[in-house]
């Protein structure tokens, strides 16, 4: 049942936020072109953009969406757009930290998935020994950078969990799942789709049960793409829609949580928040706090 009210949740939103897009009256045979890089094949992330595809959504507000380019989570989304001349990208947010930091930098122009719902890990029904996070000994997350990382790192300390854990990157929610399958990790994360078809998998740590609020992803561009096309920034990031999980504003609390759970998983320098995020693409009815106060 959980899984079929993620997807169904994920679908839900993406009507909202993509047939907002809808009310502008540009001329669709002026439509700014191109192809999007997207954290994952997996729902939460392609639904958004698939629905505004078929359904014209974007391209009545000027813009026509091409390809839709999966990464596998962590950097891969990044490397994805900054090599395949992708202008935009929904993408993790503590990949777009961890890039910045490595001298590729970013512009966060809109939020998206503001929460951890339906990024659970999941054991083998059969594996009896892992009840909870306290049991887990393998830890298997996507790829360096994601947010899957920086949970295997941030979970297990909110529930006070202190045994030695091993963690590896399995490449990929599918790789994640053939590990888990094979009994080389004791969790991993599940796709819900996966999840609603089988009884296999009993999840061990539901994510959002620990954190309410998480800035899973966001919308980024190149500074340069966003300096060059405004109105196209504008067109993406249109309007916000009001279910906790998924949102084009910026939310504060959402920020703070992925940042600290990004500088557990790996040592940072202090986030300048305003040379980072960019607020004077949202429209005027989402939030726009972030945690600092920027000019």
């Amino acid at each position: 049942m959980k899984g079929r009210y993620a997807l169904a949740a994920g679908t839900g939103a993406a009507a909202l936020v993509l047939g907002a897009c809808g009310g502008g009256g540009a001329d669709e045979a002026s439509a700014t072109s191109f192809d999007i890089a997207v954290s994952n094949a997996t729902e939460p992330y392609s639904i958004p953009w698939l629905v505004g595809k078929d359904q014209g959504f974007l391209e009545k507000r000027g813009v026509r969406i091409g390809d839709i380019v999966p990464g596998k989570g962590g950097g891969t989304t990044i490397r994805n757009m900054l090599s395949g001349d992708l202008p935009i990208a929904d993408v993790g947010f503590t990949s777009v930290l961890e890039s910045g930091e490595a001298g590729m930098p970013l512009t966060v122009v809109g939020g998206a998935t503001q929460s951890v719902y339906g990024l659970d890990f999941y054991a083998l029904d059969s594996n009896k020994r892992v009840r909870d996070v306290k049991d887990i000994r393998k830890w298997a997350y996507t790829n360096p950078q994601s947010v899957t990382r920086a949970l295997s790192f941030m979970l297990p300390e909110v529930a006070g969990a202190t045994q030695k854990i091993e963690r590896t990157s399995s490449g990929g929610v599918g790789e994640g799942v053939a590990l888990l399958e094979a009994g080389d990790v004791d969790v991993a994360v599940v796709p819900p789709s996966v999840v609603a078809k089988t009884d296999k998998f009993r999840v061990v740590v539901s994510s959002a049960d620990h954190l309410k609020k998480f800035q899973q992803s966001v919308i980024t561009t190149t500074p340069e793409f966003a300096e060059r096309n405004p109105d196209t920034v504008k067109a993406v990031v249109d309007k916000a829609i009001t279910y906790d999980n998924w949102s084009a504003g910026f939310d504060a609390e959402a920020i703070e949580q992925a940042v600290k759970a990004q500088r557990i998983a790996m040592d940072g320098k202090e986030l300048e928040y305003c040379d980072l995020f960019r607020t004077e693409y949202l429209p005027q009815d989402v939030s726009s706090t972030l945690p600092a106060e920027c000019e």
